[in-house]
């Protein structure tokens, strides 16, 4: 069966070449290509009811299949997948002859004409508006608390397809919008109330009597309100508790899970009531807020019924705040500094300044105009700063990455770059998931992004900047799986040696390394076949390692045991395992879908799975999966899947090397399909090392998550020429991610009319 789905990676390419070549085209067919079909192919691809739909045995001639075709064709006959291990197969000079006549009859492309493909218009996701927020405004929060996970589509939440905007996130970016501007711009409004009342219905807690809510158990009454801005703020609490034990029932408070002030003991009995004040520092913003009952007690034989449950009643509360008034932030000073160094520090100036950042481009005079109608001359500056920064937050300029391309700038085909704002937008969001720097947008200002030597000076600053490494983890974590394991939980009994720290431990092992490919410019072969990782003492232990002090992170040479790059890392192991023991086509589909971008097609309907259950007396595992490989229906995946699998078997489901009895009679060994063969994860590393479709899914998933968008087949050319600037002895990551962000696919666009119509529709 033809590989599924490759047309990912492909291109439409054109019929193959016609005129004065037509007839050497037919020779050369009839020598190198038809005798391959013919022996090896037309057997399974042939008459009635061909594999997969693909009837090779009756291409009698070069248009017997379109170019896409040829290049599939090529693709699965390169990688070894066709003809199937077991089947008759060409030698090695026969291949190369049926190989070479593709490449040198199929054109990349009919007339050379450069295909950016779509540029979908996206959302910014929760990490880029943390970030956006951090840089730009200097607060710390987590956007993604307030507007909700972001889902994820070619396997990173930067695609467009996926990141929708439901009305119920539109309210959330109000109030992360309201929250952010009054952190920034606080500001004492008159109009707000200044003490806010909350009886017995607010509270949530264990149930209702009468009119107090009532905590018969070591639990909380919990209530939600909004602080109209950081401060300080004070709760006085009515309470009343019953008896039991040798004890005052004890009350604390909390703020969103922090404890706040003294734990108070409450002698007010039921008829009465005890007022408590608590003050503490508040955020501004939705907060909750827990009365904890912290000291229940029940003695259902006490002779005196009164003394037999200790319980809290809760009656009110009363917040009062902000006390303290509003102080100008830094960022709000350091705003209009800068205004007044430019000569103007009205309102007006900053929220000029301001929304350049936020809106990634200068504002126009309407829009200015617009936002300072939100408020009166007369209102204080703190005011009207605040406003207008909810605007320009709440704003879809903020919340969509938005590109422009005018009808009368389209050129080449159809294509034009982008315009220096567009490119320094999709600069940051795919470096540092965030907005650009006042520097990037200068750059862009001064139309230093239109010419390559200015792209590639604001590509290396941004490189060496800090926030590139976040690239470790929105990047390199999510195109692992690594995110997985937040929900994979093993078996206790089957791994006692796992637990919660030890997994924390091997997701920063793995973003550790992972920084160190992208930014020590280290070569793509370290990905598989890096001799060396970090470890910190929960690791080490986990890996048999010298033992690492608690709370450092060494890096160390793993030379001299079985584990190479990231096919050794405890987080992959474990995600790629079943909670109680390994698996071993899970751990073969990862490697062929994350490594090598050639995932398996899905099992057909009905074909059964390898389970626990299903096990065949006497056989060993390996028995037992040759016996399912017996299916055809399973084999077509399996014969793939196995062998790797096979290879990382060495280490449990935990990741770690098996040893003992455990390694007793264990058979790493494997056998790919073009007939490769290796002996443990160590020769299994030096293979993938080799494997010349990992550079290309490495620069192909770089493009998906800068891009928001999957591959097309009209990429090919580009990433071709992507792959071509590599150094072919060492290419290494810091190459790749230069390349990637020089790239046409990156810098150009498809010309959309002002209506935003592809000019080919």
């Amino acid at each position: 069966m033809l590989r599924p789905l490759l047309g990912l990676t492909l291109l439409t390419l054109p019929v193959l070449s016609q005129g004065s070549d037509a007839r050497a085209d037919s020779d050369d067919f009839a020598r190198d290509v038809a005798p391959v079909f013919a022996e090896h192919c037309a057997e399974c691809h042939g008459g009635d009811d061909p594999a997969a739909g693909y009837d090779l045995g009756g291409v009698a001639t070069p248009e017997g299949l379109d170019a896409f075709d040829w290049d599939l064709v090529r693709e699965v006959v390169l990688a070894g997948e066709m003809p199937p291990l077991g089947s008759s197969r060409p030698d090695a000079k026969t291949k190369a002859r049926f190989v070479d006549w593709i490449d040198a009859r199929v054109p990349a492309l009919s007339d050379g004409a450069l295909d950016p493909g779509p540029a979908p218009l996206r959302r910014l996701n929760g990490r880029e508006i943390t970030r956006a927020l951090h840089d730009v405004l200097g607060v710390e929060l987590d956007a993604a608390k307030i507007l909700g996970p972001d889902p994820v589509g070619h396997g990173f939440d930067t695609a467009a397809g996926a990141l929708a905007l439901p009305a119920e996130r539109v309210e959330h970016m109000l109030s992360l919008a309201d929250l952010a501007a009054t952190m920034v711009f606080p500001h004492d409004d008159p109009r707000l109330p200044h003490v806010q009342h909350f009886g017995p219905e607010a509270f949530e807690s264990g149930g209702h009597r009468g009119d107090a809510a009532v905590l018969s158990t070591t639990s909380s009454a919990t209530f939600g309100l909004w602080a109209p801005r950081t401060g300080r703020y004070a709760l006085t609490v009515q309470l009343s508790a019953s008896r039991a034990g040798d004890e005052l029932a004890k009350a604390r408070l909390k703020v969103d899970a922090r404890r706040v002030g003294e734990e108070r003991e409450i002698e007010a009995e039921p008829g009465a009531t005890q007022t408590e004040r608590w003050e503490f520092e508040m955020e501004g913003g939705a907060r909750t807020l827990a009365v904890r009952f912290t000291n229940d007690h029940y003695d259902p034989q006490n002779a005196n019924p009164k003394l037999r449950d200790r319980n809290l009643f809760v009656y009110g509360a009363t917040l009062e705040g902000p006390l303290d008034a509003a102080q100008e932030s830094d960022v709000h000073l350091a705003l209009r500094t800068r205004a007044a160094e430019r000569g103007d520090a009205s309102a007006r100036a900053q929220l000029e300044l301001l929304g350049r950042r936020l809106w990634r481009r200068p504002l126009q005079s309407v829009e200015l105009d617009r936002l300072l109608a939100l408020t009166q001359d007369a209102d204080p500056e703190a005011l009207r700063m605040q406003v207008g920064a909810v605007a320009l937050l709440a704003s879809p300029h903020f919340h969509l990455r938005v590109e422009a391309v005018r009808v009368e700038d389209v050129r080449d085909a159809g294509t034009t770059r982008l315009g220096g704002f567009e490119l320094a937008t999709r600069l940051a969001l795919f470096l540092w998931s965030s907005v650009p720097d006042e520097a990037l947008l200068d750059a862009a200002a001064d139309g230093r992004l239109d010419d390559d030597a200015g792209l590639a000076a604001q590509v290396e600053r941004m490189l060496t900047d800090p926030r590139a490494r976040i690239l470790a983890e929105s990047f390199g974590l999510a195109w692992l799986g690594v995110p997985a394991l937040d929900q994979h939980r093993p078996d206790p009994d089957a791994f006692p040696g796992w637990n919660f720290n030890v997994g924390r431990s091997s997701v920063e092992e793995t973003r550790r390394v992972l920084e160190e490919l992208l930014f020590e410019d280290r070569p793509l072969t370290d990905l598989v076949a890096a001799d060396w990782t970090w470890v910190d003492s929960r690791l080490a232990r986990l890996y048999g390692l010298k033992v690492v002090p608690r709370g450092q992170w060494q890096r160390v040479s793993l030379t001299d045991t079985p584990r190479r790059g990231v096919l050794g890392h405890a987080s992959l192991l474990t995600v790629t395992s079943n909670p109680a023991r390994t698996s071993i086509p899970r751990r073969g589909k990862w490697v062929l879908e994350a490594l090598l971008g050639t995932p398996p097609p899905d099992p057909p309907p009905g074909a059964d799975s390898l389970d626990d259950s299903s096990a065949e007396s006497g056989l060993s595992l390996r028995q037992r999966l040759e016996l399912h490989r017996a299916d055809p229906d399973c084999r077509v995946c399996h014969v793939a899947l196995d062998p790797i699998g096979f290879g990382m078997e060495a280490f449990d489901g935990i990741g770690r090397a098996r040893s003992g009895a455990e390694a007793e009679g264990l058979d790493t060994t494997g056998e790919l399909p073009d007939g490769r063969t290796f002996a443990g994860p160590v020769q299994l590393a030096e293979i993938l090392a080799n494997e010349p479709r990992l550079p290309r899914q490495i620069v192909e998933r770089m493009l998906v998550f800068a891009l928001g968008r999957g591959i097309e087949r009209s990429d090919r050319p580009a990433i071709d020429a992507i792959l071509d600037e590599l150094d072919p002895e060492r290419p290494t990551f810091g190459q790749a991610l230069r390349a990637v962000c020089a790239s046409p696919l990156l810098t150009h666009a498809r010309g959309r009319t002002l209506a935003g119509q592809d000019q080919d529709r």
